[in-house]
């Protein structure tokens, strides 16, 4: 390519980004959306070519087309959150809890405290079969978010798969109380209390 060319491509490059950023932060989707994709058939590293066509997708539930304008993103944006979080996302949407454990920790990195990842992560970790750090996860979850009963349910759960049996009946009683019409998290705390007293 000569001297003139890559010129010409810069000077494109440049003005298509503008458009889109601009168009995107005014609120017109649709003509973002129309400059990265000019944008992205020339240059397909362009960030925001990226994060436009990875939001579109997403937004339309095509979380296998999302993904790989996420993974090229995030070697862009390596410190952001988001895009680790949607990455974990796609990866929950297709039903590949381990394959989106490394992106929910890598938004740990960025945002320690982001409930719903480490709600994520906690479930994904869960899945697949790693009880210590879900429990982890989740119990760091419910001290921002005291009040879930489904994360408190499913530390009970994790709680007795590791004989943790008083912190298992804590947590069924605690999403007793917060679902008190629920028979199964009342059977579970019931049943808890029995075993942690005799333990």
């Amino acid at each position: 390519m000569n001297l003139f060319r890559e010129i010409q491509r810069k000077v494109k490059t440049a003005r298509l980004t503008g458009d889109a950023r601009t168009a995107y932060a005014e609120g017109r989707i649709a003509e973002a959306l129309a400059h990265a994709r000019a944008l992205y058939s020339f240059d397909t590293e362009n960030p925001w070519a990226n994060f436009l066509l990875a939001c579109h997708h997403l937004e339309s539930d095509r979380y296998a087309d999302a993904l790989p304008h996420l993974q090229r993103l995030s070697e862009d944006w390596p410190q952001d959150a988001w895009t680790y979080y949607a990455i974990g996302v796609c990866f929950d949407r297709q039903d590949q809890p381990r394959a989106a454990i490394p992106a929910y920790r890598q938004a740990l990195e960025a945002a320690p405290d982001w409930g719903k990842v480490l709600k994520n992560l906690g479930r994904d970790l869960y899945l697949s079969g790693e009880y210590a750090p879900a429990e982890e996860a989740l119990t760091r979850y419910c001290e921002i978010m005291p009040d879930d009963k489904e994360a408190h349910d499913l530390l009970g759960y994790l709680c007795y798969r590791l004989g943790k049996y008083a912190r298992s009946f804590a947590h069924y009683e605690r999403a007793r109380r917060l679902d008190p019409l629920n028979p199964k998290l009342e059977r579970n705390a019931r049943l808890l209390y029995t075993r942690s007293a005799t333990s």
